[in-house]
């Protein structure tokens, strides 16, 4: 029930005469914006002004002005409304541009036509799919009531407020599922969070008993041990999201708006508590495939397997941008709103009407930072993927690969530690997921990677992922650790499948990448190693080769056994993808090794060649002018010097040893014949290993 007296009741005169003091204010300087909240504070402690869901009280200010000068931002959304007069069209319009052009304006039509719109949204079934659309079903209705309720009746808003206090109360308090209420890993979480922040807040200003519970409970999801704050500072500071690509876009929309909400009608700026934020708008560029029209493949695609980008981006990049205070990260975000995803309109997609509001409130003018300005190489400080690009130009190569350590265990996040995919033009070497149906291909066999038969997705943990990472202008190196991804659930232990799988992963600048695995299985267990093509590969030579959307990929196996060509439908029916499947020579104690390498146009002319120690404790590739060697031995425990290897030639190269003790010393001695060189190492001082255990040396 609403409280008596009912603060929309107050004189209008007040809050015009707010709104008119306001709005001769700016918020053109920093002194400018804490003079008009010293004023609107005095104001408040004299009158009791209304508080609006995602607008402070200063920059309403700054929103009439924008209606005076007839913004663009404005002009669109007010036609927008305008055209929607007299009709219920979702795809069209939305209750909060509706309600927002009302208390901009003050002209009760709109706010009749925004009642009209929650009363069509409200005969939604909230208890849908677990609640799945909760936030939506009372965004609508709390910004109708907070922005309109002055020109409601007081039975028009009892119908919202009993609305928003019956559903909000069900959820929390009498739901038999439970589900993800306290999951902060969990999308649907942040759904549940969103619409309890705008129910609770739209309830309290309008003086409503259980607000305040409402709002105990938001605070302390966020605020507890083991909470959203705890969680994005522990597991998800660099600002990707382990369900991937499309529920992260999600849930950084509906954190975002959640925070945004908070800051409006408390002042507390969840956005400075987290490196998560800022970091968010760092990632966000690196996430965005060369040619800038679609994200990297994590994760389930259950919106759409390409994977476009969308307005979803625009907003919560929006959102953090409008919160966040000036920094490099912020002036990036500035970048991606302006030029990478500049409009809910106009990008090529389906047009979103109904966040026309979105622009009209957190539309800023700033300084921005281009992409180009950012270093070509990323490592997400929570997932651990790790991303590389020649340039920032649309032709440019573009490799991803998923370091994720700790667990499995969230619905749409992939089995894909280790996997990694091509870009050159489009995806030259593609998950199976982007040219699946579903685009909810979780399993190892539909990623570049290690597969098992029989793995199911369960909650494994002890998964190192990323050990050893190593980053130079001329070559970067990652080791993965996925042993643990393999098995099947079983009561009361899993079972397991694999005693080892290691990847050493590098990337020879900027489209040649060496792949190094060991695996070794459990008893009967049958495993491959996969690389997915968007097209049926050819062979000729050893040489596995495709050309696609303007792009050529090359794959030279140098260590594998039998080698077949396979359709991905055995994946899923319908799936696009082929595959290159490589059984082990031994499938005891299995080793591959791979070179890649792509190109603009037909696919190069890839040669390499297989070289190994004298005692078979190393092995490794001969490309061009670079040697790589990698320890044969579980885990890359250092093949113990000495030894030799011998390279055709006498050419000088570059050598660069993997899986050598850290900081340790070690003499090379290089011996030339008119044919070959023989390199020798041995425990010394003359060549120090880093501390990822690489030793690189040119001789």
């Amino acid at each position: 029930m609403l409280r008596t007296p009912d603060p929309y009741l107050k004189p209008l005169a007040i809050c015009f005469l707010a709104l008119a003091i306001v709005a001769g204010f700016g918020v053109n300087s920093a002194q400018s914006q804490a003079d008009d909240d010293d004023l609107l504070l005095f104001l408040a402690a004299t009158i009791k002004l209304p508080k609006h869901l995602l607008i402070t009280s200063s920059h309403l200010g700054f929103l009439q002005q924008k209606v005076r000068n007839n913004a663009p931002e404005w002009t669109i959304l007010k036609n927008n409304v305008d055209l929607q007069m007299g009709t219920v069209n979702f795809y069209q319009c939305s209750t909060e541009n509706i309600a927002l052009v009302y208390l901009l304006t003050q002209e009760a039509k709109y706010a009749a036509a925004a009642l009209a719109y929650c009363r069509e949204s409200m005969k939604e079934d909230v208890r849908y799919n677990g609640y799945l659309h909760f936030s939506q079903c009372m965004r609508g209705p709390a910004m109708t009531l907070n922005y309109c309720g002055n020109a409601l009746t007081a039975a028009e808003r009892a119908e919202l407020a009993n609305y928003l206090d019956f559903w909000t109360n069900e959820l929390w308090f009498n739901n038999p599922g439970g589900w993800a209420l306290g999951a902060p890993a969990n999308n649907y979480h942040y759904n549940f969070l969103e619409g309890t922040a705008f129910a609770g807040y739209a309830l309290r200003e309008a003086g409503h008993a259980n607000a305040g519970k409402y709002l105990e409970v938001l605070f302390d999801k966020l605020n507890r041990t083991g909470g959203v704050l705890d969680y994005l500072n522990t597991r998800q500071p660099g600002g990707d999201w382990f369900e991937g690509a499309n529920y992260g876009e999600l849930t950084k929309l509906l954190l975002n708006s959640t925070l945004s909400a908070i800051a409006s009608m408390d002042g507390v700026n969840y956005f400075t508590r987290s490196s998560f934020f800022p970091n968010s708008l760092i990632f966000a560029h690196y996430q965005v495939m060369p040619g800038g029209r679609y994200l990297y493949p994590a994760g389930s695609l259950a919106r759409t397997v390409e994977m476009p980008l969308s307005p979803y981006d625009r907003d919560y990049v929006q959102a953090a941008v409008f919160w966040l205070p000036d920094s490099p990260a912020r002036r990036y975000g500035q970048w991606y709103l302006e030029q990478v995803m500049p409009s809910y309109t106009d990008w090529g997609g389906a047009t979103w009407w109904a966040y026309l509001y979105k622009d009209m409130i957190f539309k800023l003018e700033l300084p921005s930072l281009p992409s180009n300005t950012l270093p070509l190489s990323y490592k997400d400080a929570g997932t651990q993927w790790l991303h590389w690009r020649s340039d920032w130009n649309a032709g440019a190569t573009s490799v991803g690969l998923s370091g994720a350590p700790f667990r499995l265990g969230q619905g749409h996040q992939h089995m894909d530690v280790g996997s990694f995919v091509i870009w050159k033009h489009d995806y030259l070497l593609p998950d199976p997921n982007t040219l699946s149906n579903s685009g909810l291909l979780w399993y190892p066999g539909a990623h570049n990677m290690l597969q098992v038969d029989g793995s199911e997705k369960i909650e494994i943990a002890s998964i190192p992922g990323l050990t050893f990472y190593w980053d130079t202008p001329e070559l970067a190196y990652a080791q993965i650790d996925g042993t643990n991804l393999f098995g099947k659930y079983a009561w009361p232990e899993d079972i397991m499948f694999m005693d080892e799988w290691t990847r050493e992963f590098v990337l020879l600048k900027p489209d040649t990448v060496v792949v190094y695995d060991r695996a070794t299985p459990k008893p009967d267990s049958v495993y491959d190693v996969r690389f997915h093509f968007p097209v049926e590969p050819t062979l000729a030579a050893g040489l596995y080769t495709a050309g696609y959307n303007g792009g050529g990929i090359s794959l030279l196996p140098l260590v594998s056994g039998a080698i077949t060509i396979r359709p991905d439908t055995d994946i899923e029916q319908g799936c696009r993808a082929w595959r290159v499947q490589q059984a082990p020579a031994n499938p005891e104690e299995g080793r591959f090794l791979n070179i890649l390498q792509v190109a603009s146009g037909a696919p190069p002319a890839l040669t390499a060649q297989y070289i190994a120690n004298g005692h078979l404790t190393t092995e490794g590739v001969l490309w061009n002018d670079n040697v790589l060697f990698f320890s044969k031995n579980s885990f890359g425990i250092k093949a113990p010097p000495p030894y030799t290897y011998t390279l055709p030639g006498t050419a000088i190269r570059t050598h660069t040893l993997f899986n050598m003790e850290p900081y340790a010393g070690y003499d090379i001695t290089i011996t030339r014949t008119e044919s070959q060189t023989v390199v020798s190492v041995n425990n010394g001082g003359g060549y120090n290993a880093n501390s990822q255990g690489v030793l690189r040396f040119t001789q």
